[in-house]
């Protein structure tokens, strides 16, 4: 018989039927997270007024339910979700800030957006791999991004300022402090997210992602030219289908050893 999760535990079958069930029941559970099942459409025996031997036949990703399920789980299917999702939001604000007006407002907004599930995804890798260092990385990465960034708006920014309003002149020093702030927070940045990268790729099993960050650094690097925007496609092609195969988090041991490569 055919039908649709209603919840954990319940079953609406096509005769109009309500029937229970347990998760053991469900042949082809794989990654999916239990509490997230809503919506999903089934085929499965009836023994009673208990469903057995059940498949899934349609996983329901467009449920609302299921979408908060799986935005709030840490298995690897809930993981894998929000990680696509941070990727695509932030996808679609950088292609949004390049419509002027609406696009400007609507793009930061989906960046932000990302970034936030993104934290979350990062959250949840962490905790379902018992990692002591993957998301302190991943943290260090933006912080030091976000400072670098901030010290050299205002040092070399304020001697632009000052300049243009009349209140001072442009001697250089302030913008060459801008430029080695921004170089070596660079370097600290690259060096946080290859770390993170890395982890990250051993707990998923997915050594896409580490390439695409090695791709990313050599896309920062040759930014100038056009093989740089080509590596940046590189990179984020590599991320995405890192994550699209994903199957399983590891969990983290004081022995294991993880490669660069």
């Amino acid at each position: 018989m055919k039908g649709k999760i209603l919840g954990l535990g319940a079953i609406s079958g096509e005769d109009g039927n309500r029937y229970g069930f347990e998760v053991s029941d469900i042949a082809n559970l794989e990654n999916r997270n239990p509490d997230s099942l809503a919506g999903c459409e089934v085929d499965f025996e009836v023994d009673g007024n208990v469903a057995k031997s059940i498949f899934i036949t349609s996983g329901g990703l467009m449920n609302i339910g299921n979408i908060q399920g799986q935005l709030m789980a840490n298995d690897a299917r809930g993981v894998r979700f929000k990680f696509l999702l941070a990727t695509g939001l932030t996808f679609v604000g950088g292609i949004f800030s390049l419509i002027p007006l609406i696009g400007w407002v609507i793009g930061p907004i989906c960046v932000l957006v990302g970034f936030v599930v993104m934290v979350f995804a990062v959250i949840g890798v962490s905790r379902a791999s018992e990692s002591k260092t993957l998301l302190r990385n991943f943290i260090i990465a933006m912080f030091v991004m976000i400072i670098s960034v901030i010290l050299a708006f205002v040092i070399g920014g304020g001697e632009l300022i000052a300049a243009i309003s009349g209140y001072g002149s442009i001697n250089g020093t302030g913008i060459i402090v801008a430029f080695i702030i921004i170089f070596l927070g660079a370097i600290a940045t690259f060096i946080a997210q290859l770390l993170f990268a890395r982890e990250l790729a051993f707990v998923t099993g997915q050594k896409f992602l580490l390439w695409a960050q090695y791709a990313n650094i050599l896309a920062g690097l040759t930014m100038v030219i056009l093989i740089g925007y080509l590596l940046a496609i590189v990179a984020f092609a590599l991320w995405v289908i890192g994550f699209v195969q994903m199957k399983e988090i590891r969990k983290r041991t004081d022995s294991d050893v993880m490669p660069w490569f």
